[in-house]
């Protein structure tokens, strides 16, 4: 292609592009794969890099056209609904170079949208990021979804083991629940393969965890268990334990009766709690809880503890966890139903510590402990604040049932790494498979920890990394992984899949996917076609920081099976284009690294 003006440099239907990205796009979309922060919408980066690499029009009717192809295709299911669209793109790209397959580089690749639209429209799409975090969501959404859409992965047995041995579980052998000719193996596509072992890490996980999320006494399921971190008192005459809580309410669904608590003080200095419905729960002013501006007021005498005296009293190691409240579904029925937290809620979560203590004693990995203790960001790290509380490593971001439950699917995911093996899958293969399982534990880690926030209006928990900050979070909801529930394992399996489904085949050529560091990469001048990237923004986004939290458990989960992306403790920082003091000494060092690094 010669050094003629690109389309991109004269019109863009910008008012179209805005209006489709400005959608709320979630289900199927390519972030539900697994988290990275600040992704551009697809329709926005088609469009970019569809106008990147053809040639501006000569005519108003050429210009016109262009203009109705790049429309068309901006619709988040264009490419699958209308695969001719996307046909009629690559056929202009690829007549715009002359046949030849253009590359292109994206080297702040991120989560991969970019880099999917250029190997969408036929390009050699080159996809990097130096963290490794970000790489290995880029295997997820640009690579292997098309280096792998054609192959057929084993699947294990899921049926039931009639033998006494079994005792109606899942069989352990993978002899397949449909015999193919000669008892092979059954085998499926890369979703069906994701799904399928899913489901077999799920009941090996439910019959190590299951004393520790009870069932209701009546059926029903938990979904959700609340809690409040707690600070003593510093009234000598009361020293009752005080609940931070930022408010009381518990459910503000649309078309459902609102519910909120009430904690009533007893003579003993406990608090007894009473679920309230309807106008009861308005008129109590759920609104209001025990914090305010960083504060904390005694529910047992009129004493009001500073923003520094709570910061000392977590620094001094005086916090407690109260358990409190508990939503649990029913079958049969729509909705959730919620409780007060009983002494048997209590003593199932006394049980999981007791049996965390006990595989952490026999835990004999030299290298990595069994719940992560690698250090936690240091105080005034950006977007980062329990460091101001007392939490010096990302183990202590997870009660020890989260953390528990963690550590059992992280095992399990190697665990089914080597049974996939073992039923025939080739070494590539059979780590496809489990960076998706991997990636479900790291989906999991920001929504089963003590900054996951229950969301009163959807049911739902929503992540700890949610506006691309890690706050301090006082009442936080425990999600049961073992349930159907919000971010329960199968709900986050199955949040993945339709996702996964719509990328295989999505491009004719998987990216080429790699960790480097945007200011000295290993390719000749004049190496590419188009440079598309979305280059970090000042100190908008701590990536790293973020990153870190999931890093340790993919670690944790992918290290054996994935080695060569887990070259340290923690994701790489000085290197990272993002503004912080922390890192680089003082605002005006790290604001003259920021600049100097982006010449």
């Amino acid at each position: 292609m010669t050094e003629e003006q690109r389309l991109i440099e004269e019109i863009l239907p910008l008012a179209e592009i805005g209006q489709e990205s400005s959608k709320s796009i979630s289900y199927g979309d390519i972030h539900a794969i697994h988290t990275w922060f600040a992704r551009r919408p697809l329709a926005a980066c088609r469009a970019a890099t569809f106008a990147s690499l053809v040639p501006a029009p000569n005519t108003e009717t050429d210009r016109d056209d262009l203009m109705q192809l790049i429309i068309r295709s901006l619709p988040n299911k264009a490419p699958q609904d209308s695969p001719e669209l996307i046909e009629e793109m690559r056929r202009r790209v690829s007549a715009a170079f002359e046949g030849r397959i253009p590359r292109v580089l994206d080297c702040f690749a991120g989560g991969g949208s970019l880099p999917l639209e250029a190997a969408r429209l036929g390009c050699e799409a080159h996809a990097l990021d130096l963290n490794p975090v970000a790489v290995l969501t880029l295997l997820a959404t640009v690579d292997y979804p098309m280096r792998f859409a054609e192959t057929r992965f084993p699947l294990p047995d899921l049926t039931p083991d009639p033998s006494p041995a079994g005792k109606g579980g899942t069989q352990l052998p993978l002899s397949g629940s449909e015999r193919g000719v000669g008892g092979e193996v059954p085998t499926g596509n890369l979703v069906e393969a994701v799904s399928a072992w899913g489901d077999w890490i799920l009941e090996r996980a439910r019959a190590g965890l299951a004393p520790f999320y009870p069932q209701e006494p009546g059926g029903g399921t938990p979904v959700a268990y609340f809690w409040a971190k707690t600070v003593p008192c510093t009234n000598p005459a009361c020293g009752a334990e005080i609940p931070m809580l930022a408010h009381r309410w518990l459910s503000r669904r649309k078309g459902k009766p609102p519910v909120a608590y009430r904690m009533v003080p007893q003579p003993d200095r406990t608090l007894r709690v009473e679920i309230l419905e309807g106008k009861a729960a308005t008129a109590d002013h759920p609104e209001q809880g025990t914090m305010a501006r960083g504060s904390v007021r005694c529910p047992f005498c009129p004493t009001t503890l500073s923003p520094d005296e709570v910061k000392a009293r977590f620094g001094a190691g005086q916090a407690g966890r109260l358990l409190y409240a508990v939503a649990y579904s029913t079958e049969g029925e729509t909705g959730l139903r919620f409780r007060a937290a009983t002494e048997a809620d209590r003593d199932a979560f006394r049980g999981a510590a007791e049996a965390l203590a006990a595989a952490e004693a026999t835990h004999d990995d030299p290298f990595l402990s069994l719940v992560p203790d690698e250090a936690f960001p240091p105080i005034g790290a950006l977007g980062i604040r329990p460091s101001l509380y007392a939490v010096r490593t990302w183990g202590q971001m997870h009660n020890a049932r989260q953390a528990l439950a963690l550590a059992t699917f992280a095992r399990l995911v190697r665990e089914a790494h080597t049974a996939i093996l073992a039923a025939g899958a080739e070494p590539d293969e059979a780590r496809a498979v489990v960076l998706y399982l991997g990636l479900t534990v790291s989906q999991m880690v920001t929504r089963l920890s003590e900054g996951s926030r229950w969301n009163n209006l959807r049911h739902t928990i929503e992540t700890a990394t949610a506006g691309h900050r890690l706050p301090m979070l006082w009442d936080y909801a425990e999600a049961n992984p073992l349930s159907e529930g919000s971010k329960s394992w199968r709900s986050t399996v199955n949040w993945l899949l339709p996702s996964l489904e719509r990328l295989l085949g999505a491009a004719p050529l998987p990216a080429l996917v790699g960790a480097a560091d945007a200011v000295s990469l290993a390719y000749p001048d004049n190496h590419f076609d188009a440079v598309l990237t979305d280059p970090p923004y000042y100190d908008s986004v701590p990536y790293a920081y973020l990153a870190d939290m999931q890093y340790v458990w993919l670690h944790r989960a992918l290290g054996d099976i994935l080695p060569g992306h887990f070259a340290a403790s923690l994701t790489p920082k000085s290197a990272e284009i993002v503004q912080d003091r922390v890192q680089h000494g003082s605002d005006a060092e790290a604001k003259a690294f920021f600049e100097d690094r982006l010449r």
